[in-house]
């Protein structure tokens, strides 16, 4: 997906539309231009700017802060139509009565602004996998309010008004020493503060997101994917989330993997059990491949429209 032109994502924005998708992950292209407005507004360097812009494939792995810079630099001109284009895909989805969840700021900063800033709070954060994960501003620290203020308008004059704001500060590892419940508050209070009624999407993925987090947000403006609905759902062991709106997920195809590995019982079955649980608010699809498997997504999509369980052979005969 991250080389898709405009005639492969209108053939995907209407074939969410017509499975009933009303949300979609609008978190990832065009967000090049964004990073690059706004550190240029922080004081960075244009050769800083480049050397943390990861290319088109690993976008998504900056954004929950695994790495910084791979595949990179980019050219202005891949920066250039890849905002083109997030700006023709968002027209689409609007028109189409999608909400988009476009990229919240949660502290996710090149590992160079500490240069500029040496007396804020700036942490690094180890590495992922063995790569260099960027560095984390504080959220308590003042200068974190200032930078998501230049974020969110940076994003509105490029991308437009949004409601729902993805981010994870902690994905696959938490810093150290920090208060979580003050870092919740933090960056759902500037993320609120930018767009009144924000709404924060967190996903449910090993301990994230931990409760301590979850105490300092505004419960009715968050939104928690629990991503392994088919394997490891978290639900249960913690409660329906406390009173936190979720939606019941599936991560089917790690990595792309080709091959029938969708698990239909838990599909067929779960999603329905699950309301019973907290402010269960939905289902979804947060796969890792898509182009394979299509069966398991249809069966998912289909859940939507369901009250009870459909029974698997005469679903599959159909």
């Amino acid at each position: 997906m991250a080389f898709w032109d405009w005639q492969r994502w209108e053939h995907e924005i209407d074939w969410m539309a017509l499975n009933g998708i009303n949300l979609v992950l609008a978190s990832v292209i065009g967000q090049e231009r964004v990073w690059q407005n706004v550190l240029r507004r922080m004081g960075q360097t244009e050769d800083e700017i480049r050397t943390f812009i990861t290319g088109p494939a690993f976008t998504p792995f900056l954004q929950m802060g695994n790495l910084e810079g791979w595949g990179g630099p980019v050219s202005q001109t891949l920066i250039d139509r890849r905002a083109e284009l997030q700006v023709r895909i968002l027209s689409r989805v609007r028109a189409l009565g999608i909400q988009p969840v476009l990229q919240g700021f949660h502290g996710i900063v090149p590992t160079t602004l500490k240069n500029h800033y040496p007396q804020a709070r700036i942490i690094d954060i180890g590495k992922w996998q063995g790569y260099q994960r960027p560095d984390l501003l504080v959220p308590s620290d003042p200068l974190f309010a200032h930078m998501a203020g230049i974020w969110y308008e940076e994003q509105r004059q490029l991308l437009g008004d949004a409601r729902f704001f993805a981010g994870d500060p902690f994905h696959e590892g938490v810093a150290a020493n920090i208060d979580l419940k003050q870092a919740g508050a933090s960056i759902h209070s500037a993320m609120r503060k930018a767009r009144p009624g924000a709404v924060w999407v967190l996903q449910a993925w090993q301990a994230n997101p931990r409760d301590e987090m979850l105490a300092g947000t505004v419960k009715e403006d968050t939104l928690i994917l629990d991503l392994y609905g088919e394997g490891e759902p978290q639900f249960k062991r913690r409660n329906g989330y406390n009173g936190h709106p979720w939606i019941w997920c599936i991560v089917n195809g790690f990595g792309g993997r080709v091959g029938l590995y969708g698990q239909w019982q838990k599909t067929a079955i779960n999603p329905i059990e699950a309301r019973s649980w907290g402010r269960m608010s939905g289902i979804g699809a947060v796969m890792e491949g898509i182009t394979v498997d299509y069966p398991s997504y249809q069966l998912l999509y289909d859940m939507g429209w369901e009250s009870k369980s459909p029974k698997l052979p005469h679903w599959t005969a159909a």
